[in-house]
């Protein structure tokens, strides 16, 4: 159990300081609570949420959240001004723009921040209802144009278009929230990866321009996923941008990029640029465009060769050599051709009116017995790939269809009557899973290959991102719902599988195998 200790800098302590130990959690139970304001600001009320979801993630322990400080604790962590934080002398008074205060006592912390509970300019979605029902006149009166995703729909493409609509917030404890948990090596945030290069110089220099004198505070994201965290050899550029914006937001952005360019990357300074540039000119249709793909990896290559490795500039493009990976498997992806002569298999649409009959009462219970299944009975036997085998002798069916946004697959594989099924493990994400019987989804997209969901009789499962490398191969899930059943001579599995609309990556082609055989319908 992890152990959580403030080192406390104290002077010459009382008896009472010296019998509360200043522990925030000990042993896995709570030794402190967490003390708002009774009436708190949002960000001070979601910074102590925030911290309170964290420390029981580290340790196991839940905080109680309080507006004043119990006898049931010996220690308090004060999160946004409040009585009890004023009390013990921490004000919030006179801070900077974005500055907080950790400050601790002999049986308190103090995480105080300025805060600002701010009035949102409409239209303001509070939830995905507002979006869908109550905001869409009043966006298409502000923006000039339908209510949609502007990439997804290709109602634009142009990403140096000008937003019509700001909001803006200020979260100065949740940032001191957020300050403290850093210092205990532990950061709330995750992410998984994006794979198209981010670079935002002229966008963010625009931005900042005509919104200096409105904003008081940004967020600043290196980019999104863990370009920003694990690759700075691309994603430093638009920090570099947004800090030099800050102090001169009428500046020539084009001047600063070209100094920026001759510095950093010396003689391969101008396919440099024209790289940087193509991948922020063109960054909606690098995921979904072979040819445009192919030019930023073209002039990426030009900028390799114009400088030497071992020197400080081919050092540095190496740096962004390592983030394109992923974008070269794409690339490659997108230029392949669907082969000809695959069977096809037809996936029935449950959300017609004329099934409404036969989907309203589905339960995943991995029987396949429900009219959801067997209304339509058109389960279809695997065959082997092998042009030289015969039929299995063990045949696997499917089932295959569409309902609200999920696939959902039904797989019944026939066993040796009497024989029970071997079982590799009973957890998730636990390789030994091949040691058993199981069943394998190989998901293929036109921009991706491949994912790999393993299902076995017991309802362990284990996803992979083959498409990436391989100590990030686990780092994918597939945020199915699976059932499975097991019966004398058979086990079946019902597979509930979420699929996201994307220009990027609509699912384009799927195989299915099982440890016998890879196998597609006939």
């Amino acid at each position: 159990m992890k152990t959580i200790l403030l080192l406390l800098v104290c002077g010459c302590a009382s008896a009472r300081e010296l019998h509360a130990e200043p522990w925030i959690v000990e042993n896995g139970k709570p030794r402190a609570e967490i003390v708002i304001a009774t009436e708190p600001t949002r960000s001070a009320r979601l910074g102590a949420t925030e911290l309170q979801s964290y420390l029981e993630k580290i340790s196991g322990a839940r905080l109680e959240i309080v507006s004043e400080p119990t006898k049931q604790s010996l220690n308090s962590i004060f999160v946004g001004e409040s009585e009890a934080a004023r009390a013990a002398g921490v004000k919030a008074d006179g801070l900077a723009r974005d500055a907080y205060h950790i400050v601790s006592g002999p049986d308190w912390l103090a995480l105080v921040g300025n805060d600002l509970d701010f009035q949102p300019r409409e239209p303001w979605a509070r939830n995905h209802g507002d979006w869908a029902k109550n905001r869409e006149v009043i966006w298409e009166e502000l923006a000039g144009h339908p209510w949609k995703c502007p990439v997804g729909t290709g109602l634009y493409r142009d990403y140096s278009k000008q937003l019509d609509i700001w909001t803006f917030d200020h979260r100065g404890s949740l940032n001191a929230v957020y300050a403290f948990l850093r210092d205990l090596d532990y950061t709330p945030f995750t992410n998984r990866g994006g794979f198209r290069p981010q670079y935002w110089p002229h966008v963010a220099a625009r931005g900042i321009r005509e919104s200096h004198e409105e904003v008081w505070r940004e967020d600043v994201w290196l980019s999104s996923g863990k370009g920003g965290l694990h690759h700075p050899g691309m994603a430093h550029l638009n920090p570099y941008i947004i800090s030099r914006f800050w102090w001169d937001a009428d500046q020539d952005v084009d001047v600063l990029l070209a100094e920026y360019y001759e510095r950093f990357y010396g003689p391969a300074a101008a396919p440099m640029r024209a790289f940087i540039e193509h991948c922020e000119r063109e960054y909606a249709r690098l995921a979904s465009d072979g040819e445009v793909s192919r030019k930023a990896l073209d002039l990426f290559a030009e900028a390799n060769a114009a400088a030497l490795p071992e020197s400080v500039y081919g050092q540095r493009i190496a740096l962004v050599d390592e983030f394109l990976i992923p974008l070269r498997a794409r690339s490659t992806q997108m230029a392949v051709k669907r082969p000809e002569g695959l069977p096809e298999y037809r996936i029935i649409d449950m959300g017609k009116d004329k099934w409404r009959d036969a989907r309203d009462n589905l339960k995943l219970d991995g029987k396949l017995d429900d009219p959801f299944w067997t209304v339509y009975d058109n389960a279809r036997p695997l065959r082997d790939l092998r042009a030289t085998a015969g039929k299995p002798k063990l045949q696997t069916r499917f089932h295959v269809r569409w309902m609200d946004d999920h696939l959902y697959f039904g797989i019944r594989c026939e066993l040796p009557r009497g024989e029970t099924s071997v079982i590799g493990s009973r957890e998730n994400n636990d390789p030994a899973i091949w040691q058993g019987e199981h069943l394998e989804l190989l998901i293929e997209t036109d921009k991706h290959s491949y994912y790999q969901i393993v299902i076995n009789p017991a309802g362990a499962m284990v996803n992979i991102d083959r498409g990436v490398s391989k100590a990030n191969w686990y780092g994918w899930s597939a945020q199915a719902e699976v059932a499975t059943h097991v019966g004398d001579d058979f086990w079946s599995m019902e597979l509930k599988l979420p699929v996201t609309s994307s220009e990027e990556d609509p699912l384009h082609q799927i195989v299915m195998c099982n440890e016998y055989f890879a196998a597609t319908p006939y």
